[in-house]
This record gives structure tokens, C-alpha cells and sequence, in this order.
């Protein structure tokens, strides 16, 4: 509790600044939006307004989280009006109902609506399964730069759909973290593509592995409950169907190994 008390007025102030950047929750400014899509899926770009916008959604439902370890009852309800003033705005200028799509129709678009928790929640199943043909369609790709893929892979596994993710993640063509196993890789690059002269800045770079989190929350099922201070509530929950034969997962924590 002790860092959320500490740090809350910066948290707010900084969610102020972005409502005040805002029209009706629209984020009309955005530098990257999704930044590194594949070289080759240059035609499937996110709109970047929508994704700065889907990030304040996010960012307003963290400060009712916030508010609430805080005890602070009042800017709690405040946060939760924002947030379904945000869900409206989000549905308004961006969902087309009758194609289950958000903005451009991109996976990483479809992935923010559905991780986030402004997807409509009787298009949710319909959102994943048109997601899960894409992929597949594609031939075990994703079309996600490193905004995107993280949502995706973590909202598709919530879905029931791990071995997709997994088959998605061994894939050994471009692009994908199969495709940089194959070409040597024993670090994640910073970009998809193997040869990118100036502009590959680092062959060892953090911002695509994430889906790590995978192995341990839907693999090995480790996750600590909604309401956990600290894994004090542990759900143990894999996801068995999967075609792996076998697997071993542990997760050290502040109250020991699980």
C-alpha cells in the first residue's frame, strides 16, 4: 500500500494532463502509437489516436485500482465514471459493431479493446475467434509491434487459446521469435527483421518478451487472485490444453517459492 499512498498524487496529476489533452476521451496526439510493426505488415497499422486513447481507458481504470488500495473512496467513484465515460467515448468513435472490428481492425487494435476491458462483452467471443482466424490465416503470424503483442498474447490465452500463442511463438519464419531463434538469436532483437542496417539499434533488447508472462500465468497457471495483496490468494490454473507433454513452472514471490 505504502508506494500506491506515496506516488498517487503524481499518478494523478499525470492522468489529469492527458484528460486535458483529450477531447471526449479521444488522445488527439500520438508519437509511435504501435511502434515496430513488421516491415511487412505495413498495411496493417493501428490508428495511433486510438491507441494513445486505449491507454488513457487503461490508465483511468489503474487509478480506480489505486484509489481504491488508497482508501480514497471519493476519487475511487470519480475513476470509475471516467473509465465508463472512456468506454463510451472508445465504442463511439471507434467500435463497428456490425464487423466486431475497433479502428483500423488491426490485432493489436482487437487485442487493447479486449485485454484492457473495453471490448462489448457480448462481441468478446466473436472478437477473439475472428483474431484466432487472422493468425492463423497468416500462417502462425502476428501483426503487432510492441504495443500490441502483449494484449494479444495475454487476452487470446485468457481466451483458451495458449497453444495458438505457443504455435504463434515456435513459428520459425518471419516474422517472430522462432524466426530469430533460427537466425542465431540468443537474445530478442529490437526489430523483426534480421537486417536492418543503421536502424537496428540493439540485438538484445527488452521491449518484445513479454510473452514470457505466458509460460507462468497460463503454462505453468500461476497467478496471484484478483483481489491478492502480495500472493497472499494463489489460483493455480494451467492451461492443459496445450500439446506439450510436459512442463515445470516455479515463481518466486515476496511470501516464498510457488
Amino acid at each position: 500500500i505504502r508506494p500506491i499512498k506515496e506516488h498517487y498524487e503524481n499518478f494523478a496529476r499525470w492522468v489529469s494532463f492527458l484528460i486535458s489533452r483529450a477531447e471526449g476521451f479521444v488522445l488527439k496526439f500520438s508519437h509511435y502509437g504501435d511502434w515496430v510493426v513488421p516491415e511487412c505488415y505495413q498495411d496493417r497499422r493501428s490508428n495511433p489516436e486510438y491507441v494513445s486513447s486505449a491507454f488513457l481507458n487503461w490508465h483511468l481504470r489503474l487509478m480506480a485500482e489505486c484509489a481504491k488500495i488508497a482508501g480514497n473512496e471519493r476519487d475511487q467513484k470519480k475513476y470509475s465514471r471516467l473509465v465508463r465515460e472512456s468506454d463510451k467515448a472508445l465504442i463511439a468513435n471507434y467500435y463497428r459493431p456490425a464487423d466486431r472490428l475497433f479502428a483500423n481492425g488491426t490485432q493489436t487494435e482487437q487485442a487493447l479493446a479486449l485485454e484492457i476491458g473495453f471490448a462489448p462483452k457480448k462481441d468478446r467471443k466473436a472478437i477473439v475467434d475472428g483474431l484466432e482466424r487472422e493468425i492463423i490465416a497468416l500462417g502462425h503470424h502476428i501483426t503487432c509491434g510492441n504495443q500490441g503483442y502483449r494484449h494479444l498474447f495475454y487476452s487470446m490465452c485468457r481466451a483458451g487459446k495458449t497453444e495458438l500463442m505457443l504455435k504463434v511463438l515456435k513459428n520459425p519464419d518471419y516474422p517472430g521469435w522462432g524466426y530469430m531463434l533460427k537466425n542465431g538469436a540468443t537474445t530478442i532483437w529490437e526489430r523483426w527483421e534480421k537486417k536492418m542496417q543503421v536502424e537496428m539499434h540493439s540485438f538484445d533488447h527488452p521491449m518484445f518478451c513479454s510473452f514470457d508472462g505466458i509460460f507462468y500465468n497460463f503454462v505453468g497457471g500461476i497467478r496471484p487472485a484478483e483481489d491478492a495483496v502480495g500472493f497472499d490468494k494463489i489460483i493455480i490454473s494451467p492451461d492443459t490444453n496445450v500439446s506439450l507433454n510436459q512442463a515445470e513452472c516455479s515463481l518466486e514471490t515476496v511470501r516464498g517459492r510457488v
